[in-house]
């Protein structure tokens, strides 16, 4: 009994919308309507969202790129800064094995290959077989020396 009332309604209020809709359909228009301009803002906002997608990607790219250059950058810097301590550990070796080299006289410095010796050593030999140690070492591009020669040292 509940599902015929629950049909007969049903099938009312079919009849009363068909009816209404054949007498006016410029009625229902307005209901109509706003769907499509819905959906035309849905293609819009979907657009516009692909758009959004597509500026983020990019800048994300870009943003990798730029972090990916930066940590080669850094990397190459540490290398370099371990061929350079490299340098100078096996130069600080090759003055302690000389027992002829005051290897705490002489300041080691190294950039890039680039060996600069300074400090103060007793004589000229001394520092000409420093000069000629520090050349010996593997990776070395050149040696600058600054070593002051006095006499009063030993």
């Amino acid at each position: 009994m509940k599902v015929f009332f629950a049909g007969l309604l049903l099938g009312i209020f079919i009849g009363c919308v068909v009816t209404a809709y054949f007498n006016s359909p410029e009625s229902f228009q307005g209901l109509i309507a706003p769907k499509t301009e819905d959906s035309k803002n849905s293609s819009e906002k979907l657009e516009n969202l692909k758009e959004s997608a597509k500026e983020t990607l990019e800048s994300g790219k870009e943003k990798a790129a730029k972090l990916a250059e930066n940590v080669k950058e850094k990397s190459q810097e540490a290398l370099e800064s371990g061929k350079d301590l490299k340098i100078a550990v096996a130069i600080r070796s090759k003055f302690k094995l000389d027992k002829d080299i005051d290897s705490e006289a002489i300041r080691i410095e190294v950039d890039d290959g680039m060996v600069k010796l300074s400090g103060s050593v007793p004589t000229y030999e001394m520092a000409s077989q420093a000069i000629e140690k520090a050349a010996e070492a593997d990776g070395v591009k050149g040696v600058e020396s600054e070593l002051i020669i006095s006499a009063n040292q030993q």
